[in-house]
């Protein structure tokens, strides 16, 4: 248990980097004065440096189960592709601190159970858990995204009578997430789809927006793209409800080749045409030509190619369109979140069977 005023107080120490110093030690003092050694808990941690916190529970003795939502070295190479000399700057201090000093890939071993999202061990992220962070393969437990059903369907009172051909993309606005491949695409298919419209839903950067504006300028491509910045859940599945293709044009890197992105699983779940990057992550998703299209990545020409398919090819689409949402039955998040709590349960037995 934590006092009603816990999530205040990580937001404030949270705000500045020697913050976080004082938050692990905050959580870490919290820990412990709610959970006394020998007694039926466990620390849960995610992967950031709250686990930290999780570590030095462990070292005293505390059953450490930490999640993995992302791989840890996700945050730094975020801050690498923003390419602003005091980000880069803030990258290296992290990564030397982090990762060389305090050896943070090296702390996640010390858990006594490690939740990480993938399909089995032997995955992408799977095998760099076990090669680079040294966790053993019997404390891993592979667990994929989901999503949720009953929110994602369909409801058929969305539509517009534009004649507008609509590829939408909903993620993180960046260059490592293909949008220039995107627009390089739009540019070379609006010739052939005269009507085609890129619709682009969620956070960019102020640097990075810069250089789309730019670029959108250059390739005369204006009219054909729409930034629409952030939205809430509800109108992004309504912009998915509208589109006639969404897109997943991530380009292969060592932290983003492995994702398995909820955002495909909400495509899937309201019946679109998915074209994605052929990625690790996404094979476990998308069979190609059967509930999606998959195209390699960074492909500006296959991308196109696929996007122009599924305007001709009525029968493909609807083939595609009839099998998306039942292709992914089995990842909803009620489904999911029962092997959680069976794994948990499993830990808790052992727990308790020590205390007796």
């Amino acid at each position: 248990s934590t006092p009603s005023n816990s999530s205040a107080a990580s937001d404030v120490y949270k705000r500045q980097p020697i913050g976080y110093l004082i938050f692990i030690l905050w959580c870490f003092r919290l820990i412990r004065k709610e959970l006394p050694l020998k007694t039926l808990g466990v620390v849960y941690t995610f992967q950031n440096l709250d686990a930290f916190v999780g570590y030095l529970s462990a070292k005293l003795g505390y059953t450490w189960v930490v999640d993995l939502l992302d791989m840890p070295d996700l945050y730094v190479e975020k801050i690498k592709n923003r390419e602003k000399l005091r980000y880069i700057v803030l990258a290296w201090l992290r990564n030397i601190i982090f990762y060389r000093v305090l050896r943070m890939h090296k702390i996640f071993k010390e858990a006594s159970k490690v939740f990480f999202i993938g399909y089995n061990k032997a995955d992408y992220f799977g095998q760099r858990l076990i090669r680079e962070y040294g966790i053993k393969p019997n404390k891993l437990c592979p667990v994929p995204n989901g999503v949720d059903l009953a929110l994602c369907k369909r409801s058929g009172r969305i539509s517009i009578n534009d004649k507008k051909f609509r590829l939408l993309y909903v993620g993180s606005v960046s260059a490592e997430r293909g949008i220039q491949i995107l627009l390089e695409a739009v540019q070379q298919i609006k010739e052939r789809i005269p009507h085609v419209q890129l619709i682009l839903v969620g956070s960019v950067s102020r640097h990075f927006n810069n250089k789309l504006c730019k670029e959108i300028d250059q390739r005369n491509i204006k009219n054909e793209v729409k930034v629409l910045g952030q939205m809430s859940h509800q109108k992004v599945l309504e912009m998915i409800e509208l589109a006639d293709i969404c897109l997943y044009p991530f380009l292969k890197t060592k932290v983003l080749d492995g994702v398995i992105p909820i955002k495909v699983l909400e495509y899937l779940a309201l019946n679109k045409v998915v074209i994605a990057s052929d990625l690790s992550g996404i094979r476990g998703i998308i069979r190609h030509c059967y509930n999606g299209i998959l195209v390699p990545p960074g492909d500006a020409a296959r991308l196109r190619d696929a996007v122009y398919t599924v305007y001709t090819d009525r029968k493909l689409r609807k083939k595609i369109e009839a099998c998306a949402r039942k292709s992914i039955l089995h990842l909803d998040w009620n489904i999911i979140n029962r092997k959680i709590e069976k794994e948990l349960r499993k830990i808790f037995l052992t727990m308790e069977q020590r205390l007796v």
